[in-house]
């Protein structure tokens, strides 16, 4: 280990609360997973012709769209929300894809542990009563978070 190439691997290891051991726990990768997704879930927006769903839902009025998004597995709790950069999702309704100028916002009386209702406002160009598609605009700083941490 005296050099910056070497290093070393330590597995099979558990740390205990007080002086009695307990036997050995054996999660897959998969569990382990779902486990710290109950706390943190992300989308990636992507880059290169990739544009991450985020929810379907419908138009509310001309410049509102309302999606419901589902998350991978049931959160602790109902989470918050947050979004890098609300204009780069989109909206699509009606076959055209409008960009979202102004937020992307969790609408709270929406928000359970099992997916969150999103509001996605834009200039102009919805039409009321449509079906709504919300999806990142081709970049990678189109990232949303949900947390239900402690």
């Amino acid at each position: 280990l005296d050099s910056t190439d070497n290093y070393f691997l330590l597995t099979g290891v558990q740390l205990e609360k007080g002086s009695v051991a307990t036997p050995f726990e054996y999660r897959s990768y998969a569990d382990e997973l779902q486990l710290c997704q109950r706390y943190f879930q992300r989308i990636n927006g992507g880059e290169d012709g990739t544009y991450a769903a985020v929810g379907i839902g419908f138009c509310k009025s001309s410049t509102v769209a309302r999606v419901w998004h589902p998350f991978v597995v049931p959160m602790r709790a109902a989470p918050t929300f947050w979004t890098y950069s609300p204009s780069e999702w989109q909206v699509r309704c009606g076959g055209s894809d409008i960009v979202t100028t102004v937020v992307v916002e969790g609408v709270s009386a929406g928000t359970t542990p099992y997916g969150m209702d999103i509001s996605a406002t834009v200039a102009s160009g919805l039409t009321a009563g449509y079906a709504a598609y919300l999806r990142a605009n081709d970049s990678s700083n189109a990232i949303m978070w949900f947390t239900a941490e402690i």
